[in-house]
């Protein structure tokens, strides 16, 4: 589950896109990454003081219709919000909003809602709160970031105020959906029309109902948050943190010098080359993840639509050696879009070989060859073999990596030519109806049911997630299957299917799936993290000596923060 390394005290405990955000030490303990004392007991838990976490990249909408960045979905669902259900350390539905519920046979559920959880400016979350996020959420012009979560459900009735039915249709992990997406209050959004709901002002001045108020979001990329002296009791309670501050700080070597400097408690994406300064009171969570690296090639553009050519790419490929030499062993090489700790990973699958002279070979059969000698294969119009790899310009690692490529790429004859890009220009490019690149290098991370419909099925051919272009009827038929299936067992036939397919067409180059890596400071206790994500247990989180021990914290911020 998770892997906590470094030189402090240990102790054992735990789709959206996500551009990557992307210790050697002493001590080595596995099971829940856990920060904190195993010693310390409830009575020794301080309140008060700022929390302050820096991460690579601005939250986006901090609203749960329109969230779609990583980040911002942990802050909405695990901070801001609170989600009908609750996913349990086990992957099952706990109580959240909904304190019970009923399944009658496979066609309705009937969920009996807390009387207790207000809104932030204390209106009473109701059942009409519910219905209102199900109808936006399956709302396409809403642009709700994963609609497949609730494709077999169908309408909702407002029985009172503490009751809400739904019919749905049989298939499996009936009430998955509701553990990943939060409520939102009806009294404010209700009149946004769902084509506005993307640029609705709420989505900067959020009003939740969880465990966190909003207080401010400062031009200079801070988001400050305070603990719900109302959160209720049954549910954990106020926070333990007075506030919660976010702070962008996009280098990675600025977060690891205000993490070493005392400046923040808590650093997302730590880069694996500064592992080795963690020392003394600073120690790393390293935590399974649902995140793969890949580069996607556009089939829409020949000889990229020739399975044998994407499968010659792959195999020119040293992807364990960008796992060794770039993030110093902290992964493993892929094999699909599924990560080996999702219960549908195809566990007998092999990564493609790295095997240039095999790569070489398929690239003839191809009907590509180097006719005039100067080393780059050429087209059967005679072109040279080009290709342009886009990906993430500001993120070191990719620019490494695509330089790794390029390399391998030219050993079997192949111009390979990486292209770094600010994040709205690239995104423009390879979602647009042009999809205007050859191969595109990106991070995703999996969603706890993988959507493979909007990636890889011919009926998606025209959305944004649909990059390669690729499509195949046995594919189809598999991820059709899924819909449809009623259990895990029934499920799990398609899903590994699915990924052979994967596996033998190379839509993707997957070249390896990676861990959360965060730097901890010693003070920030209580910190969990898992599959579930980073923030699963931030109402939780105490600092030593409360107050006395916050991180430094800059007079704006603390204004804001009161």
């Amino acid at each position: 589950m998770g892997t906590r390394t470094g030189l402090g005290r240990v102790t054992t405990g735990l789709f959206g896109w996500r551009w990557p955000v992307v210790v050697i030490g002493l001590v080595v303990t596995s099971g829940c990454a856990e920060v904190g004392d195993a010693d310390a007991g409830e009575d020794e838990v301080a309140i008060g003081g700022t929390a302050v976490i820096a991460g690579p990249v601005d939250l986006g909408n901090l609203n749960p219709l329109v969230a779609v960045e990583a980040t911002t979905q942990e802050f909405v669902r695990d901070a801001l919000f609170l989600p009908l259900l609750r996913m349990g350390p086990d992957m099952r539905p706990e109580p959240g909003l909904a304190e019970s519920w009923e399944l009658a046979g496979d066609t309705l559920v009937t969920f009996t809602l807390r009387d207790d959880v207000l809104w932030h400016d204390s209106t009473p979350t109701t059942a009409a709160d519910v219905a209102f996020t199900f109808r936006a959420v399956k709302d396409p012009e809403t642009g709700f970031p994963d609609p497949v979560r609730f494709a077999a459900w169908d309408s909702v009735e407002v029985v009172d105020t503490r009751t809400v039915r739904f019919h749905v249709r049989p298939g499996p992990d009936p009430l998955f959906g509701w553990t990943l997406t939060a409520i939102a209050p009806v009294h404010l959004l209700a009149d946004v029309p769902p084509a506005d709901m993307a640029q609705a002002a709420f989505n900067r001045d959020p009003v939740g109902n969880g465990p966190f108020r909003f207080v401010s979001w400062s031009a200079n990329d801070r988001v400050v948050l305070e603990a719900n002296q109302d959160y209720p009791v049954a549910l954990g309670g106020r926070p333990n943190v007075d506030r919660l501050v976010y702070r962008v700080i996009p280098e990675s070597t600025a977060r690891v010098a205000e993490l070493v400097s005392g400046g923040v408690d808590l650093a997302f994406g730590y880069p694996v080359s500064d592992l080795a300064q963690l020392s003394g009171g600073l120690s790393a969570v390293e935590t399974d993840a649902r995140q793969v690296s890949f580069v996607a090639w556009n089939a829409r553009r020949p000889p990229l639509d020739d399975q044998r050519v994407r499968r010659a790419l792959s195999m020119a490929i040293d992807r364990r050696e960008i796992v060794t030499l770039l993030r110093a062993g902290h992964g493993s090489v892929a094999v699909s879009t599924v990560p080996p700790s999702h219960w549908a990973f195809n566990a007998d699958l092999r990564p493609v070989p790295f095997d240039t002279a095999g790569a070489r070979a398929l690239l003839e059969e191809a009907g590509l060859a180097d006719s005039d000698g100067d080393g780059v294969l050429e087209l059967a119009d005679g072109e040279p073999f080009s290709i342009e790899i886009k990906f993430p310009g500001q993120d070191t690692n990719f620019r490494s990596s695509s330089e790794m490529v390029r390399s391998d790429l030219a050993a079997i004859g192949v111009d390979a030519r990486p292209l770094g890009l600010e994040g709205g220009t690239l995104i423009g490019d390879v979602t647009s109806p042009e999809r205007r690149f050859d191969g595109v290098m990106l991070s995703l991370e999996i969603e706890m049911r993988p959507n493979l419909r909007d990636l890889f099925h011919s009926g998606s051919m025209d959305g944004p997630l649909q990059l390669s272009g690729y499509a195949d009827p046995d594919l189809d038929a598999a991820i059709d299957a899924l819909a449809q299936a009623t259990d895990r067992d029934a499920e799990r036939g398609h899903w590994l299917r699915a990924q052979e397919l994967l596996a033998r067409d190379q839509p993707w180059t997957f070249l390896y799936y990676f861990p959360n890596l965060a730097g901890v400071s010693q003070r920030l206790r209580g910190v969990e993290m898992d599959l579930r994500g980073r923030l699963v247990s931030v109402a939780d989180w105490w600092l030593e000596g409360g107050a006395a021990e916050s991180a430094e914290v800059d007079g704006a911020d603390a204004d804001a923060a009161g």
